[in-house]
C-alpha cells in the first residue's frame, strides 16, 4: 500500500460523527468515504466476573498468603511462596488443589488463569500446601544371602521415622516402581525375605516414612540365593 493522508478527525470540509460506521475506499492516493451508518448500540458494557483465590496452610504452621479477593475471571495471578510456613518432618513442595495432594501441582512463582464458579468449582479457588516428607534415606543398607531360598537386610535406623518401605526387584536396571514386593516394617530395621529360587540374584531398596509420607529410596543393594551351601553377598549396585 502505497503513502497516503489520513485526513484528521473534524478536518476541514469532514465531519466523522461518534456512533458511526464509516466504509471508505483507498484508490490512487485517495481516501474515500463512500457510506455511512449510525451505530445501533443497546449495551457496549463487557460483563466482568469475579472469583476469590484462597490459600491453605494444610495443617502447617504458620500464617499462609493472604487471600487474592475478587480476582478477575481469565486473567493471571502470580501463585506466591509460602513464606513463614512451616511443618514438622516436611518440606513445602508448592500448592495442590486437594488438600490431599491429589489434585493439580502448582509451584509457586508460576502463573494461573483465574477461573469462574460453576457447578464443578461452585466455590473459591482454593490451592494447599503441599507437605513433602524430609526423612532421611536408610543408610547402611545390608542384604544376606541365608541358603538356598532365604535373604536377609539390614540397615541403620533414620530418626524420627515411624516405619520402613523394603522394596524387591528382579533387575538392577528396574524402575523403582516396577519392583516384585513392597514390605511394610513398623518394627526395628530388618527383615527376611523367604521360599525365593535358589541361584538367584535378588536387588533391594528401603526407604523410611514418616507422618508426612515417604522419604527417598536408599542405594539399591543385591544378594544372590545359593545353589546348596550357605554363603553371603552384601554389595552396593
Amino acid at each position: 500500500m502505497g503513502n497516503f493522508n489520513v485526513i484528521p478527525l473534524n478536518s476541514t470540509g469532514v465531519e466523522f460523527k461518534q456512533g458511526w460506521f464509516y466504509s471508505i475506499r483507498y484508490s490512487q492516493h485517495v481516501l474515500t468515504i463512500i457510506d455511512a451508518k449510525p451505530i445501533n448500540i443497546t449495551n457496549t458494557s463487557v460483563p466482568v466476573t469475579y472469583n476469590n483465590v484462597i490459600f491453605d496452610a494444610n495443617s502447617g504452621y504458620g500464617t499462609p498468603p493472604d487471600a487474592m479477593m475478587n480476582q478477575v475471571v481469565g486473567l493471571d495471578i502470580i501463585l506466591p511462596p509460602a513464606i513463614g510456613l512451616s511443618m514438622n518432618g516436611a518440606v513445602f513442595g508448592g500448592w495442590n488443589t486437594k488438600a490431599d495432594g491429589s489434585g493439580k501441582n502448582y509451584t509457586a512463582g508460576t502463573e494461573f488463569a483465574v477461573y469462574d464458579k460453576d457447578s464443578v468449582n461452585p466455590g473459591d479457588i482454593i490451592f494447599y500446601a503441599k507437605w513433602i516428607s524430609n526423612i532421611g534415606i536408610p543408610s547402611g543398607v545390608n542384604a544376606i544371602a541365608a541358603g538356598q531360598s532365604s535373604i536377609s537386610l539390614t540397615w541403620n535406623q533414620v530418626s524420627g521415622a515411624d516405619g520402613y518401605w523394603v522394596y524387591l526387584y528382579s533387575s538392577a536396571t528396574a524402575h523403582q516402581d516396577t519392583f516384585t514386593e513392597r514390605r511394610q516394617v513398623t518394627t526395628g530395621a530388618s527383615t527376611s525375605f523367604t521360599d525365593l529360587s535358589s541361584s538367584t540374584t535378588y536387588y533391594f531398596k528401603v526407604s523410611a516414612y514418616n507422618h508426612i509420607g515417604e522419604g527417598e529410596l536408599s542405594e539399591m543393594v543385591y544378594a544372590i540365593t545359593s545353589q546348596g551351601t550357605s554363603y553371603q553377598v552384601n554389595s552396593t549396585i
